[in-house]
């Protein structure tokens, strides 16, 4: 069985042609305009929905699925995660990871002291921001920058950082 990763949750229907909005779980819309289907997974049932059309508008994506064309029939699917097969989603540049690719991951500080694991990956316009859980379950987020982050091992699931004075660990 191919792996998947959900890219987005069906929040509510839009309009009365059978629209509905999506909420964005990808932490980028790119995957939806560059895909023709989704799997859509519900109540333990999963249905392929075709993308017959995709747009953007006041911050909201609008996906109209061939087949539903009617806010009754599209509100079946209301709460529906939407997932793609891994080996679709667009390659990335190098020195560059998608957020799953990195949850679970150990975090150590360059002097080999065992931060936690990355329990989240926080995308903002800055740049993404890596949680970090420690065993005592206690957050540290660290900017994911190339000044902070030394090095990203996937072989040994590992993160080697560099914190700053201002980045507070308990």
């Amino acid at each position: 069985m191919e792996r998947q990763i959900i890219i987005g949750t069906i929040s509510k229907t839009h309009g009365v042609k059978g629209e509905v909005i999506i909420i964005n779980r990808s932490r980028w819309y790119q995957p939806f305009f560059e895909i023709n289907e989704v799997t859509a997974h519900k109540d333990g049932a999963q249905s392929t929905l075709s993308i017959e059309k995709i747009r953007e508008s006041g911050g909201k994506l609008k996906v109209k699925f061939s087949g539903i064309d009617d806010p009754e029939t599209a509100a079946f699917y209301r709460g529906a995660e939407l997932k793609i097969p891994i080996e679709s989603l667009p390659e990335l540049p190098d020195n560059e990871y998608y957020a799953f690719e990195i949850e679970g991951f150990e975090v150590y500080q360059i002097n080999g002291v065992l931060l936690g694991k990355v329990a989240d990956v926080i995308n903002i316009p800055a740049n993404d921001i890596i949680v970090v859980e420690s065993e005592k379950r206690e957050e540290v987020l660290i900017p994911a920058s190339k000044e902070l982050v030394k090095e990203i091992n996937l072989t040994d699931r590992k993160i080697i950082v560099e914190l700053l004075e201002f980045i507070e660990v308990k």
